[in-house]
């Protein structure tokens, strides 16, 4: 008999399956009409303060077309000089940066730094637990921390806000663990794909920035529901259009070289960035300061090379997100200002820019700053191919842009699928996958493993949210026959006395032992009490008496688990194995040495130190 088949192993094998909960589901449209709103409200708040400090500094580095004008304060701040306050410029980062510092040290400390990684640790580390302040601190603090010049962007926060409410909503309604991660990760999905209008990009995101190579695909038809919510409820307040406004793209496939070369060069860049983004952060830890004073010095740094900036093109591009400046690489109007030796510059300050603001613990994210330098390294890498080929690119210099968006992101984030499909929905142009498909595919073999988001984990069975499942699997391989001992097998025939019997199980310290007829078949298990009781009546009568018809025995290829689970359920130290066919017993498992192999086998894993 097939151990598989058995009814025993059936119900033992039998775990906590999750099927289609509509309580989750209601919570998750509820989470996707909550991040919608949540976008719009810290969209608000961060074109606030946008607005705010760029009339106060004189700047102008310009936005998507896509973006709605919120506000004007030219009459109210009418008195700030022009051309640029090279002293504002070099100050306000680092105002921005002790506000920020202040309120994430005092009030919510998980507020600071990268957005998505702390939602990656909340998920991976504290069972998707977030606390109930992060959403209202993160918003605040972020919104002052980009709009004052710092080199992070709004994506980051909006999926930690999310997140947030997420992890909130689950502690108001008391769903399982396994259903407050999934949320989590829904609301993540849903706050990237509403505020940066990409709904598909944005569940795919949630998925798969958890780890590096790997997928938490039971979130996904939930994540696509929120996102699209999300998306659908900030589109009415912003409008139906893409975030940027860029040039249509017509297959060719003379260009298919170029976009292998762009993704080599990404690939490379990509390493870089990750490179000065984790010396950043090694330079910040130790700096022997308050942690809210080590925002004002990575504000001072992106003061100074603001103003660097701002010599060589007249603009402080390296602020904020970067979403303006990128809108002017897709419109190749940057082109037309500088030189693209000093576009590729802003590109490489614009990667220390963003490692220092985040390194020191300046809250924003990763994810707008990375998109921005890919699209200018993208279009550096076009007009280069432009100048000097210009008879084999058929498509505008933007496409390049738009490629190396995603290539970059693809490569520097491990998120190849996110970046693929972004793209696409960038330019609500789906032609403009066959090149971005080449440029990421290379571009994150390249860079692979690495990444800005400290946080991913390599798969899911590396994650302590799905090492329970994976232990399962492992233990299911092992199986009863592989610590089966025939040796120390001892039995009592049917119609054994029963004092000889009870010497027997006394003899080999037993409280339990199977009982076989004539030809060595298993026909039931006697304990010590039963013994016990018929030897009151009569020392002599046969064991046969007071045998329990139902045997708990095992076989060979049963898994252990279930071995183990029959031993706890009975109460019984050692489990006779019989031959499944002969039913006759060929030897003995110990509760004892089962134990010893799981420990084994935790020590061939590597999880006993």
């Amino acid at each position: 008999m097939s151990s598989e088949s058995d009814p025993a192993t059936k119900k033992a094998l039998k775990g906590p399956i999750y099927w289609y909960s509509p309580k989750l589901v209601t919570l998750v449209i509820v989470v996707g009409i909550l991040a919608g709103i949540g976008s719009i409200l810290f969209y608000i708040l961060l074109e606030f303060f946008n607005e705010f400090f760029s009339t106060l500094l004189g700047i102008d580095i310009g936005k998507p077309a896509g973006e709605p004008e919120l506000f004007n304060f030219k009459e109210f701040l009418s008195f700030v000089p022009y051309p640029i306050n090279l002293l504002l410029v070099l100050l306000a980062p680092a105002f921005g940066g002790f506000i920020s510092g202040i309120l994430t040290y005092f009030l919510a400390p998980e507020a600071k730094g990268e957005g998505v990684d702390a939602v990656i640790k909340a998920f991976h580390r504290k069972f998707g637990v977030i606390s109930g302040r992060v959403p209202i601190i993160k918003s605040v603090s972020s919104a002052i921390f980009i709009g004052s010049g710092g080199s992070v962007g709004r994506e980051g926060p909006i999926a930690q806000i999310a997140a947030g409410v997420a992890s909130l909503l689950a502690d108001k309604t008391r769903i399982s663990p396994r259903e407050r991660e999934l949320l989590v990760v829904v609301g993540m999905s849903a706050g990237i794909g509403g505020l940066f209008r990409a709904p598909a990009g944005g569940a795919l995101f949630g998925i798969e920035v958890l780890y590096k190579r790997d997928y938490e695909s039971d979130a996904l038809p939930y994540a696509i529901i929120a996102s699209f919510l999300a998306f659908s409820i900030f589109c009415i307040f912003a409008g139906w259009r893409p975030m940027f406004a860029a040039p249509q793209y017509t297959i060719s496939f003379r260009e298919i070289p170029f976009y292998v070369i762009l993704g080599i060069v990404c690939g490379l860049f990509a390493r870089l960035y990750i490179v000065i983004y984790e010396h950043c952060e090694k330079f910040f830890s130790k700096l022997n300061m308050k942690d809210y004073i080590k925002p004002v010095i990575g504000g001072l740094i992106v003061g100074v090379l603001a103003i660097l900036t701002s010599i060589l093109v007249g603009e402080p591009y390296i602020f904020g997100s970067g979403y303006g400046p990128l809108q002017l690489i897709l419109n190749k109007e940057l082109f037309l200002k500088t030189s693209i030796a000093i576009i590729l510059l802003i590109a490489i300050l614009k990667m220390v820019a963003t490692s220092v603001s985040i390194g020191s613990g300046g809250s924003g994210g990763a994810f707008a700053p990375s998109v921005t330098i890919g699209g200018f390294i993208g279009g550096v890498v076009g007009a280069i191919l432009k100048t000097f080929f210009p008879q084999y690119i058929v498509n505008d210099i933007g496409i390049f842009a738009i490629v190396g968006m995603a290539s970059f992101f693809a490569a520097a984030a491990n998120v190849p699928l996110t970046a693929i499909i972004m793209t696409a929905e960038i330019t609500w142009d789906f032609s403009i996958l066959a090149p971005a498909i080449i440029a990421v595919g290379i571009s994150y073999l390249i860079a692979f493993e690495p990444s800005i988001y400290r946080e991913q984990v390599p798969d899911r069975p590396s994650s302590p949210v799905h090492m329970a499942d994976h232990l399962f699997l492992v233990f299911r391989n092992l199986r009863v026959k592989d610590i089966l001992s025939p040796d120390t097998m001892v039995v009592i025939k049917a119609d054994t006395p029963a004092e000889e019997a009870m010497n027997i199980m006394i003899r080999n310290q037993r409280m339990y032992l199977p009982v076989v007829d004539e030809n060595g078949k298993c026909i039931g298990i006697v304990d010590i009490f039963d013994l016990t009781s018929l030897m009151a009546r009569n020392k002599r009568k046969p064991v046969k008496e007071v045998v329990r018809k139902a045997a708990i025995c095992v076989y060979p290829d049963e898994p252990l688990l279930l071995a183990l689970a029959k031993a706890k359920k009975a109460n019984i130290n050692v489990l006779p194995v019989i031959d499944p066919k002969t039913k006759k017993t060929i030897g003995e498992v110990s509760y004892h040495d089962m134990i010893k192999a799981f420990y084994a086998k935790l020590g061939e894993l590597g999880l006993l130190k």
